[in-house]
């Protein structure tokens, strides 16, 4: 498994990528000085194929994403 980390300089967020056949993980690194680090994720985006209901949660004290 290979790690790619790209860093946007832009808006300063560090971006670490890896994936295999059937599953990918992100982590955004936000810099400290970050009032509302957001991010987007569009989980429908497989041309119908999945729940057209999905869920997902995000643990207030982890951050984490789950869904």
């Amino acid at each position: 498994t290979r790690i790619l980390k790209y860093w946007t300089q832009s808006t300063d967020v560090r971006v670490e990528l890896t994936s295999t056949r059937r599953v990918a993980l992100h982590r955004y690194t936000f810099p400290a000085w970050s009032e509302q680090p957001r991010i987007v994720v569009d989980i429908t985006n497989d041309g119908g194929q999945s729940s057209t209901n999905p869920v997902m949660t995000i643990d207030p004290t982890s951050g984490r994403v789950v869904g």
